[in-house]
């Protein structure tokens, strides 16, 4: 179960040995044994392996423990070789049990155990029967635990002497009661209508509130039926075009009305859309163009000149071109949309450098939102802010859902700013991910307007549960890949209870499983898989990678039924809900970006600057997350050069602002990276720049707001504010700060251009038209920045 081939665990020996047989005294002592766990092993085999092995390293009991451990070189924090210990004791004298005993197990509990878990055999070989003894350390198990686990071990017990020749892959680890209990976890089945699709849903919903505000961005406001009305003209102007049932529709343009009518206007063309955000790299853009095979795009006259790798497709800019679509019916088409017809694909971070397109079916939204409809159907909320870009995931529940439920949906320009609208809004519902939610509680944010919060994308901290009363607020942590349309499993979270993913949502099925695709039992480590109704077709043009994610479904009896391998670690927990462990890969989530860390090392790869490159995520002392690569360069390092390069090819979330380089990379024993090794930045003394304090009034403020937020002990004028682990969202919060405390407003693109307290502090001082002198008297020149 622990996916280990080798297993060391203890053995108590006496160690009284033939010039101590005369010395009263207790000589006992533990004996580190390993055991090799060969999968082409039989149970027979494996025991005759283990008894060898126990006679000949009693040949060596006399060995200090103490001498093992500092040949080993093991530090003292880990001087435990072992975890268990395992004590068999045999009685060859008659005990008065009476007849048929049964193989029994027991279970003592202690704070005071140094070890989690000692396991004891008593063997009663008259009587034909076992005991088994369990004494464990409540620090690590819980008796719910302790006790399916006695259940494991005897259940295995059974097996070892029905059939001593059983290969031990093949044994069993589940018994059949608890088979029943995962089955029970996993009773979703939910009856929908899923000859319906979200063009439906949409349109009744039309129907029912034709007069009321459907979308609202800034000042503008849409009804149900104005909306509709627009977005049946584009979609008739562009079935004129060509586009149906399959066509791929990118929709590259700014966030506001149209944005919502361009995706209802390919949909209901029967197309299916396809997200580009206009801040995507030029050649990040042009890949995903190529890669759809696109021949016609919905956009806008700004972010047209954007489009320009390929003069092969036909840009429709809803702004200008609007005086035609205008004149195209306002009527509803003919719906002809086929549950397994495509309704979108979102592109994700792919490990081989290049992004992959996952391919969402109208059954799958439409199961998706169906479950949204009953799950939020007692919530009470008045209005849903949309701050996701469509490029990702949760723009789906923040679009599809409130308009199906004729909630009215406000457009806003990122999660970062909604602390701006809360003022104007009542009873508010806000999806989004614990970052953003951070951001407004450090921003002193009044969240008192929200009543409904869902929140996904990544773990909830603990800081960010503490700060949030589920009294007041309902609050909902949300999991899934994009890979099963949007959200797999949900969890209410409720005041001082421990925060998990949450069970299944209605229609989906979870299956923890081993390196073998066999069932994890209940508190056991493994990897999440995801079955039924918002499974993807796969991913578009990857035919290999889709066959490898997406496996049939060994637990289903459905023909045809598939599972999504996530990659994702997780266990159940003995109330049917799952416990997230976080990634058995490379790919990390930060601020609820998706990311690849191999696909940022794949395109550095190729740039010729490098020899080796390795990304890893690191943590500073404040509990900021932040990508740092490292490089062992080709010539030598033009850290600029590397930045520059990688944000014409990739998405600025996925740039790593800190780079350290290396004569060479640290390996394991087998060749590979070795992450674990990767060298704190914290300590890298390439990375600090020489200290320079503050030498004026607006130095020294910004240097207080940098501390504060970066959770630094002093910020020196040079330094750069992305290299001591800043990103955007700190980026809003100190646009905030020096709002508040410069009485100035500015744009979040300046911090970015000015990223040290020398070069903001001289743009301030400017925009401000005060004259400051640094600490030597010498007046800076003031010039238009």
């Amino acid at each position: 179960v622990s996916e280990q081939s080798e297993v060391i665990f203890g053995i108590p020996v006496h160690k009284r040995s033939t010039e101590l047989r005369n010395i009263l005294g207790m000589f006992s002592g533990i004996l580190p044994f390993k055991c090799d766990l060969k999968r082409d092993l039989e149970l027979a085999d494996l025991l005759k392996q283990i008894s060898a092995s126990r006679k000949e390293d009693y040949a060596h009991q006399d060995y200090l423990i103490v001498d093992l451990i500092r040949s080993l070189k093991i530090k003292a924090s880990e001087s435990f070789l072992y975890d268990i210990v395992i004590n068999y004791v045999p009685f060859n004298f008659d005990l008065n049990f009476g007849e048929n005993m049964q193989t029994t197990a027991y279970w003592l509990q202690s704070e005071y155990e140094k070890l989690p878990l000692q396991i004891c055999w008593r063997d009663y070989t008259k009587q034909q029967s076992l005991e088994l003894g369990l004494h464990y350390s409540y620090n690590y198990f819980t008796p719910e635990e302790i006790k399916l686990f006695a259940d494991r071990i005897l259940f295995i017990l059974e097996q070892f002497t029905v059939n001593p020749d059983t290969n031990i892959q093949n044994i069993k680890i589940l018994p059949e009661k608890e088979l029943q209990i995962l089955s029970v976890f996993n009773n979703t089945k939910v009856e929908y209508d899923l000859q319906k699709n979200i063009v439906d849903l949409f349109n009744q919903q039309v129907e029912r509130t034709p007069h009321l505000t459907a979308i609202v961005h800034n000042h503008e406001v849409l009804t149900y039926q104005q909306l509709n009305e627009k977005a049946n003209q584009l979609a008739h102007f562009l079935q004129g075009k060509g586009v149906k049932q399959e066509t791929l529709v990118p929709i590259c343009i700014e966030r506001g009305l149209n944005m919502i009518i361009g995706i209802l206007g390919i949909l209901k063309a029967g197309g299916a859309y396809v997200p580009v955000d206009p801040e995507y790299p030029q050649e990040r853009i042009n890949y995903m163009l190529e890669d759809t095979a696109a021949s016609i795009i919905v956009s806008s006259k700004t972010s047209r000149t954007k489009l320009q790798s390929s003069n092969n497709f036909d840009v429709i800019e809803l702004d200008t071109d609007w005086s035609i679509i205008q004149k195209q019916s306002t009527a509803n088409l003919q719906n002809n949309i086929a549950p397994h017809q495509l309704a979108y694909v979102i592109y994700t971070s792919g490990s081989t450098g290049k992004p992959k397109g996952v391919m969402i079916e109208h059954c799958n939204v439409y199961s998706f939102v169906s479950w949204c409809m009953h799950e939020f159907s007692k919530s009470n909320f008045e209005i849903v802010y949309a701050g996701t870009s469509i490029c990702f995931d949760l723009s789906i529940f923040e679009i599809f859902y409130p308009l199906c439920a004729g909630k009215p949906l406000r457009i806003i320009e990122s999660g970062l700013y909604i602390g701006k609208y809360l003022p104007e809004d009542s009873n508010v519902l806000i999806n989004t991910v614990p970052s953003v939610i951070q951001h407004l509680l450090n921003e002193r944010t009044d969240l008192r307007n929200i009543s409904v919060l869902n929140m996904a994308g990544e773990p909830i901290s603990l800081q960010v549960q503490q700060a949030l009363d589920a009294d007041k607020i309902e609050i909902r942590n949300l999991y899934g890949p994009t890979e099963d349309t949007t959200y797999s499993t949900i969890h209410r979270l409720k005041n001082g209870e421990a925060i998990t993913i949450g069970h299944p949502i209605s229609n989906t099925q979870i299956y923890i499983v081993t390196k073998q695709i066999k069932l994890a039992p209940v508190g056991i480590t493994g990897e999440i898989c995801i079955g039924g109704e918002g499974l993807a077709r796969g991913y578009l043009n990857r035919a290999t990678l889709t066959t490898e994610k997406f496996i049939q479904n060994p637990f289903s009896e459905t023909p045809g039924a598939r599972i999504y391998k996530t990659g994702d670690l997780g266990r159940w927990l003995p109330d049917g809900s799952i416990e997230y462990l976080g990634r058995s890969d490379n790919q990390i989530k930060i601020r609820g970006y998706r990311i690849e860390l191999g696909e940022i090392e794949s395109v550095l790869q190729q740039s010729n600057l490098v020899k080796q490159v390795a990304v890893a995520v690191k943590e500073n002392t404040a509990g900021l997350k932040h990508l740092v690569g490292y490089i062992v360069p080709k010539d030598f390092f033009e850290k600029e050069t590397v930045i520059s390069y990688l944000k014409n090819k990739l998405p600025e979330y996925m740039v790593p602002a800190i780079w350290i380089e290396l004569k060479e990379l640290p390996q394991t024993s087998n060749g590979k990276i070795d992450r674990k090794a990767l060298p704190d930045p914290a300590d890298f003394e390439q990375l600090k720049e020489k200290y320079v304090a503050p030498g004026n009034e607006i130095e020294k403020k910004l240097a207080t707001i940098w501390e504060e937020l970066l959770g630094i002990e002093r910020a020196g004028v040079n330094d750069n504010f992305f290299e001591l682990g800043g990103d955007s969202i700190l980026v809003m919060r100190m646009a905030s700060y020096i709002e508040r405390s410069f009485l100035l407003s500015i744009p979040i693109n300046v911090i970015f251009k000015f990223s040290n307290i020398k070069t903001l502090g001289k743009y301030l001082s400017n925009q401000a038209g005060v004259s400051f002198q640094d600490k030597n008297n010498t007046s800076f020149e003031l010039v238009d920045l």
